[in-house]
């Protein structure tokens, strides 16, 4: 019956893996550009099909290692090594955000025993083969988020943290994002949904660690964004990018700072949200045909901010750093319209999924015994910057006083 159950495991994780390798990577964008081209919600299941393509092989490979563990061990000793085994792999999945830790740990013994075995026998069965090579195309596909990173600290680092903070927020939940800003002394603090309430207590607790900054017009207050700079600035403007959604709303913070001779653009920008659409169409709270409405409206508003926003940096002349809460995730339009000539921060140096969103949203939005279960899936707030800054590393912070999760990153000004 193991056997069996081994090689039925087996086929389907290969067959259905490069099934959806190979529509992710050749076909997705034929199809979408000949029956909905531009179509928002295809976008979006483009992006979360991207971030979701290594699960089947990801999620088979503790239950393949369980199978040899019991065929390898002795009798007496199969128990302990099983349970020690799917605990770890469990505590992973249930905690998204570190199962890629966990996973290069198990890609790395399920690799380690495969040449043992070579060694040994030669001669390997094709569910062994057809398992391994993809692995090792789920290994080539995320290398990025695979392999950790290594080097630690480097000297003549530029600190950055961005964070959507939230407008609703309580007292205890603001004092942590303060104590957060002050145990990492980023450089560069980018902040999106803050208050004018949340100006006047940021600017009192950072006026000496950080004198130079911009906020969102005093009057708006929603979706104001600020930019916390240990740099003098060399100039600075709020810019309205927004559609019809809010007229005069300043949306982008922009200012100019010199590190090492160079010229650095900053931008901070909060594109037109989705609200809680698709975490509620999880949840059944929201029909089908409800949430694609909404979401094809929010999305042509998002894409029209984007262009705008898009034609400003084609415009500048230097090196750029674009942070802040894009609403929308790798894949889909607004995306690929900064990928194109900057770099993703978190794609050159992350370790992991990277997901900014979801988790505060499903545990409102879910019962209590479901709740517990939830997890951040979407990857919505990014950090791009100009191919000559290098991405030293980048790291999704587990804070959890916001419905978004806090980005720290050191880049290396070259």
């Amino acid at each position: 019956m193991d056997g069996f159950l081994r090689k039925a495991i087996t086929s389907l994780l290969f067959f259905g893996w490069l099934a959806l390798l190979f529509i992710e990577a050749w076909v997705w964008g034929h199809v979408q550009d000949l029956f909905v081209p531009d179509h928002q919600v295809t976008q979006m299941i483009a992006g979360l099909l991207q971030d979701t393509l290594w699960i089947p092989p990801a999620l088979a490979l503790p239950a393949y290692l369980y199978f040899h563990l019991r065929r390898w061990t002795g009798r007496t000793a199969r128990l302990l090594p099983a349970i020690a085994l799917l605990a770890l792999t469990g505590w992973a999945v249930l905690d998204l955000l570190n199962y890629f830790r966990v996973l290069f740990i198990l890609l790395t013994l399920y690799f380690a025993v495969f040449c043992l075995q070579l060694r040994k026998n030669p001669r390997v069965r094709a569910n062994v083969f057809f398992f391994t090579l993809a692995l090792a195309g789920l290994v080539l596909h995320y290398r990025q988020q695979l392999l950790p990173r290594l080097g630690g600290d480097q000297p003549d680092t530029v600190s950055v943290l961005d964070y959507n903070i939230r407008i609703n927020h309580r007292l205890e939940e603001r004092r942590q994002v303060l104590e957060l800003i002050d145990r990492l002394k980023p450089d560069l603090v980018f902040i999106q949904e803050i208050s004018g309430q949340d100006r006047l207590l940021f600017n009192r607790r950072f006026s000496a660690s950080h004198p130079h900054q911009i906020w969102a017009d005093a009057r708006e207050n929603y979706n104001g964004g600020a930019i916390l700079s240990k740099f003098p600035f060399l100039s600075r403007q709020n810019i309205d990018i927004g559609t019809e959604y809010a007229k005069g709303h300043f949306n982008l913070n922009q200012a100019v700072i010199e590190v090492k001779g160079e010229k650095i653009h900053l931008l901070n920008c909060h594109l037109f949200p989705s609200g809680h659409a698709f975490i509620e169409l999880i949840a059944g709270q929201r029909s089908l045909a409800s949430f694609i409405h909404d979401t094809r409206m929010t999305y042509q508003r998002r894409d029209r901010e984007a262009e705008r926003l898009a034609e400003r940096l084609h415009r500048i002349q230097g090196r750029v750093i674009l942070a802040g809460d894009f609403n929308d995730t790798p894949g889909s339009r607004v995306y690929e319209l900064f990928e194109g000539t900057l770099k993703n921060g978190f794609r050159e140096a992350g370790w992991g999924v990277g997901a900014t969103y979801g988790h505060y949203s499903l545990v409102r939005s879910l019962s209590p015994s479901l709740a517990r279960f939830a997890i951040d899936f979407l990857r919505i707030d990014h950090v791009f910057v100009s191919p000559e800054i290098h991405v030293i590393s980048a790291e999704v912070l587990p804070l959890s006083v916001s419905d978004h999760r806090a980005q720290f990153y050191r880049l290396r000004i070259e």
